[in-house]
């Protein structure tokens, strides 16, 4: 029968994470801080929890075997702690030297271009271990995906955001049209029927 969630604690997954690392009960015990029969508590509790072993005593005499179970947990139990840390470290004072946080953009290509050059260098300058990622915005989903942590910033028009958000305009562009020299139209200003009628010169 699965053990409910809240049976497992950070010293539990902490106990068990130490052990695997190093394969001693007195080791363990010291890199947690703990006593030896504290540690060895836990690692009773762990053996009920998880209905298995965990460890067996090396043929040596002297430290612990992994049980094939405990073997197969390790992978996982190390991103588990590294998502805790994690959560952790959000409490804290953002700090962007130390931070390795992924920041993801929402734009299209064009603004993406326009500022990732400038951009980029100049978050690395003072946040060497951020990483940029640009995404396609999902316009219709903008205001949900902002809330919800999926993307932190949105850059496009004023038309596909919402009115909830928080913006600021960062630059306007228009269109242009570039023509050859002596194109029988001349100089003067187009229209857009008479750049419809051009679209095949």
């Amino acid at each position: 029968m699965a053990q409910a969630f809240t049976d497992f604690d950070t010293g539990l997954l902490l106990t068990l994470d130490a052990l695997l690392k190093d394969r001693n009960v007195t080791h363990a015990a010291a890199r947690l801080n703990i006593t030896q029969s504290a540690l060895s508590a836990r690692l009773t509790r762990l053996r009920q929890l998880l209905n298995d072993p965990l460890f067996i005593p090396a043929a040596s005499g002297r430290g612990m075997i992994p049980t094939p179970h405990a073997s197969a947990l390790q992978p996982e139990l190390a991103k588990l702690i590294d998502r805790l840390s994690n959560f952790i470290k959000t409490a804290h004072v953002f700090d962007p030297q130390n931070s390795e946080r992924v920041f993801r953009i929402a734009a299209t290509d064009n603004p993406a271009a326009i500022l990732a050059p400038d951009l980029i260098p100049m978050i690395k300058a003072q946040a060497p271990q951020i990483k940029i990622a640009f995404t396609l915005p999902d316009k219709a989903r903008i205001a949900t995906h902002l809330e919800q942590g999926d993307i932190d910033l949105f850059v496009g028009t004023m038309e596909d955001g919402s009115n909830e958000l928080i913006a600021t305009t960062l630059f306007e562009d228009e269109f242009v049209t570039a023509q050859r020299i002596g194109h029988p139209r001349g100089k003067q200003p187009i229209t857009l029927d008479e750049f419809c009628s051009l679209a095949g010169c």
